[in-house]
């Protein structure tokens, strides 16, 4: 989706308007399926069993109330810009007269005549005021079409959050109930030695409240995991979501490298549309301002008369009028506006530069923060996870043959659910750090998957 994205933008960015943005939209339509009157039955079918990421954010842009109301604005500014484009700024204006002539005659007679009179007048810019509107027109499309483009990534992003936040949580849920069983073995045993006076009864006491806390924990994340669910059906547009399929170690993109990082800075500020938005805003504002430039230019009005006067005379004419504009206070001005306006333009250019030097810094924070998960997940080795869930299980067994003394099985009870849990809240976290890293480097968000960590 996301590759789509930039892609239109660049190809957008060449010419807004006319076949190019036609080309662009149902590209965007039927390749990314975020358009629900074409490929919503797609999604639907997709949306139906969640496989991976990619399904995830397909039927998350396809269902998105947020992406519908900015492409309608979209539509909304499209009709704005075909009322800029009229020719003539008014209705040209028809008068009609008509007049009956009766002179009374000193013979006593009465001669008539039907007077008659017509005028149109037609009222015409003469400072181009109609293609600064126009130009005004596209700057704000453009505009609205990059906020299209923010919103989806955004929707995208949440949603694969939400679904890693789901799959951690789901671990989390099953390693805790492994952990129960185990828990509650050793708190079988801790009881079965005390009874038979071969411990103290406090241990078995203890043994039975850890057996308690690591069973909260389960429901804890069993509680989470519902909520997440129906956050993700809310998210996917649905009333509740079926089977989720897919796994923390199989996330989108690539691992990010030191080398990289100002790279992914420049990728950013060429592609990211938001940067894209504010410029065009800034664009836009400048545009307005010379709209109200060339609105000081009073319109001519160009008009023509006939007539038909006194008995039987035939008139003809035509005529220019022109207003005359008075200074402010006599008049009304636009040098207020014109003043609001540039500053409002220079404080459009202070945001593009805010928002670069914001960007930038999300870029080097995200980057930063997943290389530092990465690094952190080198020193979960396979062979150190295994033996732990190994020994997890056998402390059973060397409570039993008084290998280990009770507050030392309980220590290590805890150390090895906390090193099991913590390796599953390191994989969230390398995953949410690869979604927000790939989102603010406006990189694609579903191209790929491959094995992470």
């Amino acid at each position: 989706m996301s590759m789509l994205i930039s892609a239109f933008a660049r190809w957008d960015l060449r010419r807004r308007h006319g076949r190019a943005l036609r080309l662009g939209v149902c590209l965007t339509i039927s390749l990314a399926c975020w358009c629900p009157s074409l490929c919503c039955a797609s999604a639907n079918s997709t949306c139906d069993n969640i496989s991976d990421a990619s399904s995830v954010a397909i039927c998350a842009l396809a269902a998105s109330p947020e992406l519908r109301n900015q492409e309608h604005e979209v539509q909304v500014l499209s009709g704005q810009r075909l009322r800029a484009r009229s020719l003539l700024p008014s209705h040209p204006n028809v008068q009609v007269s008509l007049a009956g002539r009766r002179p009374q005659s000193t013979s006593g007679d009465v001669q008539a005549t039907l007077n008659w009179y017509f005028s149109l007048s037609q009222e015409v810019e003469i400072a181009g005021q109609r293609s600064a509107r126009v130009r005004v027109a596209d700057a704000a499309i453009s505009a609205q079409q990059r906020r299209v483009l923010v919103t989806a990534q955004e929707v995208a992003s949440a949603a694969l959050s939400t679904y890693y936040n789901i799959l951690a949580e789901t671990e989390l849920a099953v390693l805790g109930r492994e952990v129960e069983v185990i828990a509650q073995k050793l708190a079988a045993v801790s009881a079965a030695r005390a009874q038979a006076e071969l411990g103290a009864a406090i241990d078995a006491h203890i043994a039975q409240a850890e057996a308690t806390r690591l069973s909260s924990l389960r429901y804890e994340a069993e509680r989470r995991v519902s909520d997440l669910r129906q956050k993700l059906a809310l998210q996917l547009g649905q009333a509740e979501i079926g089977t989720l399929q897919g796994s923390l170690d199989r996330i989108p993109g690539f691992d990010s490298t030191q080398e990289q990082t100002e790279v992914l800075v420049t990728q950013a500020l060429a592609l990211r549309a938001d940067i894209m938005a504010a410029r065009l805003e800034q664009e836009l504002r400048m545009a307005r301002v010379q709209v109200l430039n060339r609105e000081r230019v009073p319109n001519l009005t160009l008009s023509f008369i006939a007539q038909r006067d006194g008995f039987d005379e035939q008139v003809f004419g035509g005529g220019i009028a022109l207003p005359l504009p008075l200074p402010a206070p006599l008049g009304t001005s636009r040098a207020g506006e014109i003043i609001s306006a540039n500053a409002q333009a220079a404080q459009a250019g202070v945001a593009v530069e805010r928002l670069q030097r914001q960007v930038r810094m999300e870029v080097m924070r995200a980057t930063e923060q997943e290389r530092s998960y990465a690094m952190q997940a080198g020193l979960y080795t396979a062979a150190l996870l295994t033996q732990a869930r190994a020994d997890l299980a056998a402390l059973a067994g060397a409570l039993t043959a008084r290998q280990l003394a009770p507050q030392g099985v309980l220590g290590a009870q805890r150390s090895l659910v906390e090193f099991l849990m913590g390796h599953v809240e390191l994989r969230r976290g390398v995953a949410l750090a690869r979604v927000e890293r790939m989102r603010v480097a406006a990189q694609p968000l579903v191209l790929r998957t491959e094995g992470g960590h």
